[in-house]
């Protein structure tokens, strides 16, 4: 599961008690990300898509925080 909390993306495992990590680290940025709502994924290419209604903004990064861009 991947949620938003505000000013970054969070994830955690659904299934099973025994791994409370989370399964993705936890992704922020102070020049992409203010109030970030409305989360999709592309499981194909590893990329999450979120809207930041402060910014006007739909952006992307993958899961691992990596190539994050803005206005996708």
């Amino acid at each position: 599961l991947v949620y938003s909390l505000v000013d970054r993306i969070d994830s955690v495992h659904l299934t099973g008690d025994v791994n409370l990590n989370a399964p993705f680290p936890s992704i922020h940025s102070k020049e992409l990300m203010r109030n970030c709502i409305g989360l999709t994924y592309d499981f194909q290419t590893s990329t999450i898509f979120y809207s930041d209604i402060q910014k006007g903004s739909i952006n992307a990064v993958h899961f691992n925080g990596s190539n994050h861009r803005g206005n996708c």
